[in-house]
């Protein structure tokens, strides 16, 4: 018991009625309750899970004997959401389904931050598409991994004739050292940008 007072994560016990038994301090702080608080609240109170569908599968597993580790939001005492990495280990008396412990992480920050990374990216993306400007991305070989949708009706090729080709391909003859040059230049600063004028055949 001292073990799991004393953990950096929050670990709740739960009974045959799926109701909170244990909790030690450190789940307290992440949900907000006092011990009188949590204690005695049912799971479903504290999953937001509006059609009860994890609910259900977490139930269901743990009647059965099978634990699980699964990311979840959890509601707090103030009604907001943290969400928490739970890994949970049914407890068995007798060969019977006698309840089951969860160990909870919070992940809200990480959860955050990947949310905010995707929104981000399809902002960035609505950008690249509907620009009317070629844009195109190349790997570290050169080689071209996306062209934006302007790119066909700039350059003349297809996105079947020019993806996974090397990109110098397209730099008029006269200027590819010049540009084969920023291109190095480039790949030895990683972050950086440069700019240049050059012709490009069709």
């Amino acid at each position: 018991r001292r073990i799991v007072e004393t953990a950096l994560e929050g670990v709740i016990g739960f009974d045959v009625q799926w109701s909170v038994i244990f909790a030690n301090k450190q789940a307290y702080d992440m949900l907000g309750y006092s011990q009188s608080e949590l204690i005695g609240r049912s799971l479903d109170d504290l999953l937001t899970d509006v059609d009860g569908s994890i609910s259900r599968d977490i139930k269901e597993a743990r009647q059965h004997g099978i634990g699980g580790t699964q990311e979840l939001c959890l509601r707090t005492k103030g009604g907001t959401c943290i969400w928490v990495q739970a890994s949970d280990s049914p407890v068995n008396a007798g060969g019977e389904f006698d309840g089951f412990y969860s160990l909870i992480t919070d992940i809200t920050a990480r959860k955050l931050t990947e949310d905010a990374l995707r929104r981000s990216e399809a902002k960035f993306r609505a950008v690249v598409e509907n620009s009317n400007d070629e844009i195109v991305f190349t790997d570290a070989e050169a080689r071209i991994v996306y062209r934006s949708p302007s790119a066909t009706r700039i350059s003349g090729f297809t996105d079947q004739e020019r993806m996974w080709r090397v990109g110098f391909e397209s730099v008029h003859p006269d200027e590819l050292a010049e540009f084969q040059k920023m291109w190095k230049e480039l790949l030895e600063t990683p972050g950086g940008t440069k700019r240049g004028t050059y012709r490009l055949t069709h």
